[in-house]
């Protein structure tokens, strides 16, 4: 399988090494990289059977033995933007209070759009 080397994607130097490679209703990604907190992160961007709207990331982390992994779900918007922002707001709030849930406080002024 043909390997890619990018930049990092925290920023830091380096590089990391990827690859790409198809799935069933989908691709997945995997990155390794090495330095201070050396690890990999494989990612599979999947199209669930009979849904053209929607893609979920499947995100693994590891770094220095441990892992993490997350899944994010994406559906395409059907309408505005302010309908796509209203309908986040109802699941999760708005960004202040996303923030207050993290426990994290953006530096003012702050437009997270």
């Amino acid at each position: 399988m043909p390997r890619s080397v990018v930049a990092c994607r925290d920023l830091r130097r380096g590089k990391a090494t990827g690859t790409a490679q198809e799935i069933p209703r989908g691709v997945r990604t995997s990155l390794t990289w090495g330095g201070d907190y050396a690890g990999s992160m494989v990612e599979d961007y999947v199209c669930p059977e009979g849904d053209t709207d929607t893609m979920n990331v499947v995100s693994t982390l590891t770094i220095g033995g441990r892992s993490i992994t997350t899944t994010q779900v994406f559906v395409r918007a059907g309408g505005s933007k302010e309908a796509l922002l209203r309908e986040s707001e109802k699941r999760n709030g708005n960004a202040g209070d996303v923030f207050k849930r993290l426990g994290v406080m953006p530096k003012l002024p702050f437009n997270p759009f």
